[in-house]
């Protein structure tokens, strides 16, 4: 045997050790590190927002409502000064007396929102709102709505805002007027009260 024919030999046995190529055989089966297909965000959900809002001073305003049409007899419910508890989703929610909504059909904080707002005038007094808890009181509203499935799985955010002067301004304006129309109810509440036992029972 020649020492050509070993150098041969050996040449035949290397290449026979060598793996397959990207050829035929290489390209049967799925290939196991091509990422897994990712299934598409839904866009049709909407996003039912709660908005925290924050003065210019840095105090709470309130909470502006987007989306939250479903919602808008509890989110009304919240502002009742009856003394009266609300049971949502599961969920007990006090009674303040200084928190008023109202619906806010356009703003510059955005438009077809309610808004609740704190009455600052009042804060500190017996049954006010505790503006520690602020953000926490949007949180709770927002388990409540998810516990209650109000809107049918889709999403539910709290984001807090920051409001410029012209915003606060524009927000006020609603409960300016707002005041006026409670203080004119009133009025004729009064005006239609009970007149004595005596003119009651003849009628």
């Amino acid at each position: 045997m020649t020492k050509s024919t070993l150098v041969a030999g050996k040449a035949a046995v290397t290449s026979s050790k060598r793996s397959p190529g990207k050829g035929k055989d290489a390209s049967k089966g799925p290939n196991p590190y091509s990422p897994s297909p990712r299934k598409a965000p839904d866009e049709k959900k909407i996003s039912h927002n709660i908005k925290p809002l924050v003065n210019t001073t840095g105090t709470p305003y309130g909470w502006a409502f987007e989306n939250f049409y479903n919602a808008k007899d509890f989110v009304k419910d919240l502002s009742n000064r009856n003394d009266a508890l609300i049971y949502f989703g599961g969920v007990e929610f006090k009674s303040f007396t200084n928190l008023t909504t109202r619906w806010v059909k356009s703003s510059l904080v955005g438009v077809n929102l309610w808004v609740m707002h704190i009455d600052e005038s009042k804060v500190g007094t017996d049954g006010s709102f505790p503006m520690e808890a602020h953000i926490a009181y949007a949180n709770k509203i927002a388990r409540a709505v998810i516990h209650d499935n109000t809107f049918e799985g889709d999403k539910v955010d709290v984001v807090t805002l920051n409001l410029s002067e012209l915003q606060v301004a524009d927000l006020d304006s609603y409960y300016s007027t707002a005041s006026f129309d409670e203080a004119r109810e009133a009025i004729f509440q009064e005006s239609i009260q009970e007149a004595s036992a005596e003119m009651e029972s003849l009628i």
